[in-house]
């Protein structure tokens, strides 16, 4: 599989989500422009505010949604080989990283997620 980009298709893109929630999100302007692109985590909460709120989701932001990170990751390669050389930063709520490179707990965003996801502080086991 590879990522799949929703543009003008909101409906598309919230049925990718209820099927994908563990999935990966660049949010990018329609035009593409870098500036303020940014790779997400699908339940990310930056999100997740313009579906509660009504807004529409895919017209001025394009959301390229992959089931993986390597599927996201390969299509920001193909993208910026032809338009930019920087790399779409991670967001930086849900894709925050400690000092070892580590993701940091999207909740608490204090310690650093163990191999199984979960953090000591906000999850039980």
């Amino acid at each position: 599989m590879s990522a799949h980009e929703f543009r003008d298709d909101d409906n598309g893109y919230l049925e990718w989500r209820a099927k994908y929630p563990d999935g990966y999100v660049i949010n990018i302007h329609q035009s593409y422009s870098p500036i303020d692109a940014h790779l997400h985590d699908a339940s990310c909460s930056t999100l997740i505010a313009p579906i509660e709120g009504g807004l529409k989701l895919t017209n001025q932001y394009v959301k390229v949604c992959g089931e993986t990170l390597a599927e996201v990751e390969e299509w920001a390669a193909e993208w910026a080989a032809d338009r930019v050389s920087e790399a779409i930063p991670p967001c930086g709520i849900c894709r925050k990283v400690g000092a070892r490179g580590a993701k940091l707990c999207s909740k608490c965003l204090s310690y650093e997620l163990s191999a199984t996801g979960r953090c000591p502080s906000c999850d039980e086991d």
